[in-house]
């Protein structure tokens, strides 16, 4: 799929790709489209493997729409193509998987298209991996993952604010927390330029690591705002709760199930973090 406004470049685009050589796939055009809306109404459609967008389009730019396109398609890979360099960084801490920069070369457009393949071979579309479901997100008493053989694995953060704001993400899960609220909580010291820079890393970041550990948590952007969603993962404290919730009575009989529940309480919600914003969650769950 290609988006640009311009439709000269939408033209050099399709030509491009359909000269391009010597690769192991067929390349097939979905769409070339100067609406961005179109694009989007195309991809609820099809699912395209690779976008080459546009960033400067009047009434979305490029990395709204990539946003938008990725929550339909959450393993589409992105490509900017702009004639303004200052967007490089940017597009990396979106997750695009390359940036072109206009009038683009044959010799690095292919560059580009294998890396798309090597993406492609790495992950195909269909495979269940069924290591991916049995890993269990967790938060209680402190954050991070077990995996298919429940063993606990740590996350190797680069900052401390990409965590936090992937622990408010996930005390918010499913529903959309905005941009200037994060901005508030963890920058409140930047201005709104620095701070939105901040939060773009952060994102980055935690996309970066969730790949990384191929875990299924995907972090939407719609108007102004960022909604995480845990696919097939599943979360120590929902789990907890459910189990507290369907417990019956205790009995003699009984006895062993909740002592069960009881070991599964491994500590207080995020409590070696020390967040602040955590602590009426903390209470709230060793309340009950």
């Amino acid at each position: 799929m290609i988006v640009d406004d311009e439709n000269l470049a939408l033209w050099k685009m399709e030509k491009l790709l359909q000269s391009q050589e010597g690769l192991d796939v067929n390349i097939d055009l979905i769409g070339a489209f100067q609406n961005p809306y179109a694009a989007l109404e195309a991809a609820r459609q099809e699912v395209p493997d690779v976008a080459f967008l546009d960033i400067e389009m009047p009434e979305i730019n490029g990395f709204e729409l990539a946003e938008q396109l990725w929550e339909l398609h959450p393993q589409m890979q992105i490509v900017f193509v702009t004639a303004y360099q200052d967007f490089a960084i940017k597009a990396f801490e979106v997750n695009a998987l390359d940036y072109l920069l206009k009038p683009v070369h044959p010799a690095r457009l292919t560059v580009t298209l294998n890396r798309v393949v090597q993406y492609l071979r790495a992950n195909p579309a269909g495979i269940n991996d069924e290591s991916r479901t049995r890993k269990t997100l967790c938060c209680l008493q402190s954050l991070h993952y077990r995996d298919h053989e429940d063993e606990p694995q740590s996350f190797s953060w680069k900052t401390l604010k990409a965590p936090e704001l992937f622990a408010y993400l996930i005390y918010y899960r499913g529903k959309t927390v905005s941009k200037q609220t994060l901005m508030d909580l963890l920058w409140p010291e930047h201005d709104i330029k620095k701070a939105s820079t901040q939060l773009h890393t952060a994102i980055y970041q935690i996309r970066k690591m969730m790949k990384t550990c191929g875990l299924d948590v995907q972090i939407s952007y719609h108007d102004e705002s960022y909604r995480l969603v845990l696919g097939d993962m599943a979360l120590d404290v929902e789990e907890w709760e459910s189990c507290l919730r369907e417990a019956p009575a205790v009995t003699p009989e009984t006895l062993s199930r909740h002592l069960a529940i009881m070991y599964m309480y491994t500590g207080d919600f995020l409590e070696e973090h020390r967040y602040a914003w955590a602590e009426p969650e903390q209470e709230r769950i060793r309340l009950l």
